[in-house]
């Protein structure tokens, strides 16, 4: 299936209501043990691809952040907490080499992988970092989101990543069911 065919197909599923409901419900102890995995790694001007009603945005110790996502729903929500840009994660709509981090908390299930790998690593400065957070396909093989295109194993995703950045840390966050990934885009240009 075509990523304009998902997106058509599961972009109902993304409602307003459904929005203010995660947003309200998104503050369990699994998401405080993401965002305190992610705090030493975030720096600089920050990309959130994927960023939701804005949940993370709300939490992010950056210096400067911009969101990112398709759905207009998120963007309204997401909005009153940083600057937010209605686009697709596969085509990113920023110059080369203009953030030091990108975070994708619980997106990369959603998307293809290589074109927003590929994207991220065209946006990202050398040494730029990227900060992964995904569900384990291994501890929850069907989280029964309908929108997940691929859940994958600690293995699977660090091979994907090292394609296009040196991986510096692949693990289980303690406590949840959640792998996280953080890579370096090399120096060379």
């Amino acid at each position: 299936m075509e990523l304009k065919e998902l997106y058509e197909k599961y972009w109902p599923f993304y409602t307003k209501e459904y929005m203010e409901r995660r947003r309200r419900d998104y503050t369990c102890r699994a998401f405080e043990l993401e965002l305190a995995a992610t705090n030493s790694f975030i720096h600089g001007l920050v990309l959130d691809v994927g960023c939701g009603p804005g949940d993370y945005l709300a939490w992010l110790n950056a210096r400067e952040v911009i969101g990112l996502d398709p759905i207009i729903y998120a963007v309204l929500t997401a909005k009153n907490f940083a600057p937010v840009v209605m686009a697709d994660a596969h085509f990113l709509p920023f110059r080369d080499e203009v953030f030091d981090c990108i975070s994708m908390i619980h997106v990369i299930e959603h998307v293809e992988p290589h074109r927003v790998l590929r994207e991220a690593k065209r946006v990202l400065k050398p040494e730029g970092r990227i900060v992964i957070i995904t569900p384990d396909g291994d501890l929850c093989p069907s989280l029964g989101d309908p929108t997940h295109i691929t859940l994958y194993t600690k293995e699977e995703l660090g091979d994907i990543v090292e394609e296009y950045f040196r991986i510096v840390v692949l693990t289980n966050i303690r406590d949840t069911t959640s792998i996280f990934l953080v890579g370096v885009k090399d120096g060379i240009r």
